[in-house]
């Protein structure tokens, strides 16, 4: 946790970013093990909408299902400048990753291309190669979704990546698609890819939250209702 306040404190400073957690709105906020599907209430077709001010980091908030903001179905005009995507292990956070959200919508901000900074020391580095980094990730009912995994696949046992929400519907024929109630939130440990069947190399986030830093001045966009290709 002490490498982690480094690295965030780093990143604010490096980048000269001055932000304050107050310049940052929760717009989403999943539990794990809850059997709501995450996807599903992304999209805005499940879960519970709330007004901006009762979406709060705090998974005692979303245990019987997953909270979501408005404003996720107006992202385009709501002049989005950054997102930020936090997992949380008892209470602390283990991952973040704060994206570029100029000119996004509420799905392809999740992507290599976006990525600002990140808690992972490799996943920026010029020969990491991705099979998926995109929020709909592996559907097709493997539903790994807001999926980040390395394009070295030669089977379950040495699958690695970074995270993924394994979302509600079928197992699949990997065991770490079947570890425990859906969803759950996969991470890999000690700040850098792991292998997702290997001790030691992954943990279970018990939230999952979502925040974006507005501009001030609004843009003109319309509204997203739009889905991303299937894969």
């Amino acid at each position: 946790m002490f490498t982690l306040l480094l690295f965030l404190l780093s990143v604010h400073h490096v980048r000269g970013w001055n932000m304050w957690e107050s310049d940052w709105t929760t717009v989403f906020v999943a539990c794990s093990g809850n059997g709501k599907s995450v996807w599903d209430a992304w999209k805005g077709y499940a879960g519970v909408t709330c007004e901006a001010s009762s979406v709060i980091e705090d998974a005692d908030t979303c245990k019987q299902s997953h909270q979501s903001d408005p404003i996720l179905n107006e992202w385009r005009s709501s002049r989005i400048e950054q997102v930020r995507l936090r997992l949380w292990k008892d209470g602390e956070i283990v991952v973040e990753m704060i994206f570029n959200g100029t000119d996004t919508n509420k799905f392809n901000w999740f992507a290599q291309s976006k990525l600002l900074s990140s808690s992972y020391s490799d996943i920026g580095e010029l020969d990491a190669r991705f099979t998926f980094f995109s929020s709909y990730g592996y559907g097709y009912g493997v539903n790994r979704r807001f999926y980040i995994n390395k394009s070295n696949y030669l089977g379950c046992d040495v699958d690695a990546g970074w995270m993924f929400v394994k979302d509600v519907g079928y197992g699949a024929d990997c065991l770490f698609d079947s570890y425990k109630k859906y969803p759950y939130f996969l991470y890999a440990t000690n700040y850098h890819s792991g292998v997702w069947q290997r001790d030691g190399d992954y943990d279970f986030a018990d939230m999952m939250s979502i925040q974006v830093h507005q501009g001030e001045e609004e843009k003109k966009g319309t509204t997203t209702l739009e889905e991303p290709e299937e894969m």
